[in-house]
């Protein structure tokens, strides 16, 4: 068990570096922690072919501040050989500033982007995220050609490019990339042109389950479903 501390300013010496990393364990606690001024992830968990571990009443505010393509709330399963193993509960989390950050190539800046407030990466499968109240990121949530995720009762607001993103970009076992459910959960885009729900190479069985969320954004007039569409899933299996 994982509790009571605050955990802050990391990743002096390298970026790269999560503020806490979980890997190779089941039935860890990890909660009612502080996690704040991070350039890279609060909470890395890889859990190969173990079980379950617990994410919960952590607050969590400004990190990813130097990097991109990760997560407050960072898991993978990269083990493709065990798709049915348990996956990871996050409940009841406060995530507040998951940023995002890159310099281009021609030396400008760009903030608030790639960067999620529970990023459920690589194969992960069977987790719960529930009850968490996630604010002022880049994305979210976002899945990561995992299965049987189930995404309920949390808040999602003033999110900059999306809410809740489906993604699949390398190749997986078949079975993967369905069976995920979103519902009752409250999502507030900033604007009427973020979408609710993205989907990168989409699938059919993509969403087991979407239903009973409260969908509103907080300029503008009705919110967006929209489905990026880039080629057949059929190709990449």
């Amino acid at each position: 068990m994982i509790e009571d501390n605050h955990i802050h300013h990391c990743g002096a010496i390298h970026d790269f570096c999560p503020a806490m990393n979980v890997g190779l364990c089941d039935g860890t606690f990890v909660r009612h922690n502080l996690f704040e001024d991070l350039p890279h992830q609060a909470i890395a968990v890889g859990n190969a072919n173990f079980g379950r571990n617990y994410f919960e009443y952590n607050h969590i505010r400004r990190v990813a501040m130097i990097t991109n393509d990760t997560g407050a709330i960072h898991t993978w399963m990269e083990d493709q050989a065990d798709p049915e193993r348990d996956g990871n509960i996050s409940r009841y989390n406060f995530i507040e500033g998951s940023q995002g950050f890159r310099i281009n190539a021609d030396g400008s800046r760009e903030e608030f982007m790639h960067s999620f407030g529970i990023y459920i990466d690589n194969n992960s499968s069977n987790c719960l995220v529930y009850g968490n109240i996630i604010a002022g990121t880049s994305v979210g949530i976002c899945v990561h050609s995992g299965k049987n995720n189930i995404i309920e009762n949390n808040i999602l607001y003033n999110c900059t490019n999306v809410l809740l993103n489906f993604v699949y970009v390398v190749d997986i076992e078949p079975g993967l990339y369905r069976g995920n459910v979103f519902r009752r959960n409250i999502a507030c885009p900033r604007n009427a042109s973020v979408p609710v729900i993205q989907a990168v190479r989409y699938s059919p069985d993509l969403l087991a389950e979407s239903d009973e969320n409260l969908l509103f954004p907080l300029e503008g007039t009705e919110p967006l479903f929209r489905i990026t569409y880039e080629k057949p899933l059929e190709q990449l299996q």
